[in-house]
């Protein structure tokens, strides 16, 4: 599934046992229903879920409530959720809204090395 709007992008694959939501662009007001929508999909799975920001050059308070939520369906669901290589702005707002401990991230899609 593929959704797209100047240059947003998210992209929902699999990888192993989990799902994969790539995410390419900036993620904000206008964009972040869109990601919400497609998280919301995938975290009802009950496979645990992988959001790669690996494409992501901007977010904002919108978008991270989109992860939150995806978190919080994720785990009703048995599930759990990594942010697979976020930029730095993005590892920075994650801090500055105190969910860098809330939302672990990872290097690679195989991997569970937490990264700070």
């Amino acid at each position: 599934m593929e959704l797209g709007h100047q240059g947003f992008e998210v992209t929902i694959g699999a990888n192993g046992a989990a799902v994969v939501v790539a995410v390419t662009g900036e993620v904000d007001i206008t964009t972040s229903p869109r990601l919400s929508a497609c998280l919301d999909t995938a975290a009802r799975s009950g496979h645990d879920l992988v959001i790669d920001l690996d494409g992501v050059s901007f977010i904002d308070a919108s978008g991270l409530g989109a992860l939150v939520r995806a978190a919080n369906v994720s785990a009703r669901w048995g599930a759990t959720v990594v942010l697979r290589r976020p930029s730095a702005l993005v590892q920075k707002m994650l801090a500055v809204a105190g969910l860098d401990d809330v939302l672990p991230v990872v290097d690679a899609l195989n991997a569970g090395k937490r990264r700070r």
